[in-house]
């Protein structure tokens, strides 16, 4: 029964996927090229290959059907910016995910780990090499603010990704909340571009390429 309800789970939130991305987003700018290599099975660092565990512990797969990639790096279809882990920032900001670069650097650069039957996904900032939370307990406009803060993978730092890195469009589902993540464009000042997961259908704000 939990496997059959999994199944079931993936085909809905593969059906939403397929919904909002019909066709190719019309983004800001070219389509970027991919960076995102493999890892190997057993050759990424520790921290990589816990989470690669934790991915085929929660799609019932064996860890060597998981697949993990480094140097991937996402764009934002919203506003044709880098994702950026913002390790300047202090306090409940730190580590906030948004997307504001120009250019790469190392702050844009996320391991990525997921099992390409469910789609369950994890990832981590490959600068500070903390994983990538949903701030569920924040308020008001933070409220699911993506930051890479956790050193374990919890029930917070759990996702779906419609498609695998290597140069493709997808949308990003936090199953924290049940909410897709977002490009808040329409924030200002240091928090223009935070990636919240808040949106209950995919639009222009919910699609990203890595």
């Amino acid at each position: 029964m939990k496997m059959l309800a999994r199944a079931a789970a993936v085909l809905a939130l593969g059906a939403l996927t397929a919904a909002g991305l019909s066709a190719t987003p019309a983004a800001a700018a070219p389509t970027p090229a991919s960076s995102a290599q493999l890892i190997p099975y057993g050759k990424g660092a520790a921290a990589v290959e816990q989470r690669r565990t934790a991915v085929a512990a929660h799609a019932d797969v064996s860890a060597q059907a998981v697949d993990c990639w480094y140097n991937v790096t996402i764009y934002a279809n919203a506003n044709g910016r880098w994702v950026s882990m913002e390790k300047g920032y202090g306090g409940g900001d730190y580590a906030m995910l948004r997307a504001r670069a120009t250019a790469i650097g190392p702050w844009e650069y996320y391991v990525v780990c997921r099992d390409s039957g469910s789609g369950y996904t994890t990832f981590a900032s490959q600068d500070n090499q903390l994983a990538v939370s949903t701030e569920i307990g924040y308020s008001g406009g933070d409220n699911g603010m993506l930051r890479a803060r956790a050193s374990a993978i919890g029930p917070w730092e759990q996702y779906y990704s419609s498609s695998a890195p290597g140069g493709a469009w997808f949308a990003l589902y936090a199953y924290a909340n049940s909410r897709w993540v977002s490009t808040e464009i329409g924030y200002g000042g240091g928090d223009n571009g935070m990636l919240r997961a808040r949106a209950t259908a995919i639009g222009p704000w919910e699609q990203y390429y890595w």
